[in-house]
């Protein structure tokens, strides 16, 4: 039985840009079941950040629908949204976006603390994640006494950590060296194998792309698997 966490359905969007009407997507469709890992990849400006702002909710259609579980983000409140955004969706920058004042355990556990749940089980799952993706050592650490890679190995485990049912990710191995860039895709591919999530990887990066089972290309604004 097909089971769809996510799905855009004939999505239109469209910007003023002074007098003029600049549309991004004319009719986009996309589904995402359970399990899936995905890449997304297109040219710089064909609007795969838009996308990503779309499916997080972060941004809303001009027409067309967007669905998490089955509830259309069109239909939800800005609350309601941001609930659904902080249970059922993780995300990763290609700027890490760690908070500079807190320990890397203390940013994994900033999504529980953001829904008012942080525990002793929490915080045992966040020195888990970090484990996860090899890390832990560096729990006590601050972002500043962190590598590059290191500092992308904590935002990926805090995107975990409330059990999402979709991560997505916007240039995760952007800002990183090849052979950092090379361990952190690593990361992501055996996370996907074990979180039971859904992984969705918006980048320019063929190479990173390439070894996902799901590649799709953002191009005139229609999406194309090839």
């Amino acid at each position: 039985m097909s089971n769809v966490v996510l799905e855009c359905r004939d999505v239109t969007k469209e910007y003023q840009v002074g007098p003029q009407v600049v549309r991004v997507f004319d009719g986009l469709s996309m589904r995402l079941e359970a399990g899936e890992m995905v890449s997304i990849v297109g040219a710089s400006g064909s609007g795969k950040s838009t996308l990503l702002h779309l499916l997080a909710g972060l941004d809303l259609p001009t027409a067309g629908n967007v669905l998490v579980n089955g509830e259309d983000l069109l239909d939800m409140t800005e609350r309601h949204r941001s609930a659904v955004r902080n249970a059922y969706l993780g995300f990763v920058f290609q700027f890490h976006h760690l908070l500079h004042e807190f320990t890397a355990l203390d940013n994994v556990l900033m999504p529980a603390r953001i829904a008012r749940r942080p525990s002793k089980d929490d915080q045992d799952y966040a020195l888990h994640l970090l484990d996860q993706v090899g890390v832990a050592h560096r729990a006590q650490h601050k972002p500043s006494e962190l590598s590059g890679g290191e500092r992308q190995r904590v935002a990926i485990a805090r995107a975990l950590m409330n059990r999402p049912q979709v991560v997505l990710m916007d240039e995760p191995t952007g800002n990183l060296d090849a052979q950092t860039s090379a361990q952190v895709q690593e990361v992501i591919l055996g996370l996907n194998r074990v979180a039971n999530c859904t992984f969705v990887i918006v980048t320019h990066n063929a190479e990173l792309a390439e070894p996902l089972p799901h590649r799709l290309r953002l191009y005139n604004g229609q999406l194309e698997r090839y």
